[in-house]
């Protein structure tokens, strides 16, 4: 037993380094995003995206559901909250995608499997539309 708690709590630590430094203070992203990966592996879903303009993904998250209506090479604009930062890629805590709809945007809000769930913190929280999904 105690051989699998060790083992779990150094697969924790490296995964986490591995990403980078947990951001203190919460800061954001938003602008023009394009979905370059969506990987799936034991129910965990990776989703790596590449901001306009940029030659390598700069951003990920890690989610439980798979994000529907993200598709690769498809554009959509972002709003995502921090949670960790490497000198290359970003991981988020939670992001809000804008989907284009007839009566203008729908905002859905995916949520990191690494996001402490009692620590809902951040711009994304606070933005207030009528048509707000949560995943």
């Amino acid at each position: 037993m105690r051989f699998f708690l060790v083992l779990y709590l150094v697969a924790v630590s490296w995964s986490f380094s591995a990403v980078g430094k947990e951001v203190k203070s919460p800061s954001s992203v938003e602008g023009m995003y394009r979905v370059i990966e969506i990987t799936a592996k034991d129910s965990v879903y990776w989703t790596l995206f590449q901001k306009e303009g940029e030659k390598s993904p700069s951003l990920a998250i890690k989610t439980r559901v798979q994000p529907a209506g993200l598709h690769p090479s498809q554009t959509y604009e972002l709003r995502a909250d921090i949670l960790r930062q490497s000198a290359t890629m970003a991981e988020a805590g939670q992001l809000l995608v804008f989907f284009p709809t007839q009566q203008g945007r729908t905002p859905v809000c995916l949520l990191s499997v690494e996001q402490p769930t009692a620590n809902f913190t951040g711009k994304l929280m606070d933005y207030d539309h009528p048509d707000f999904i949560s995943l």
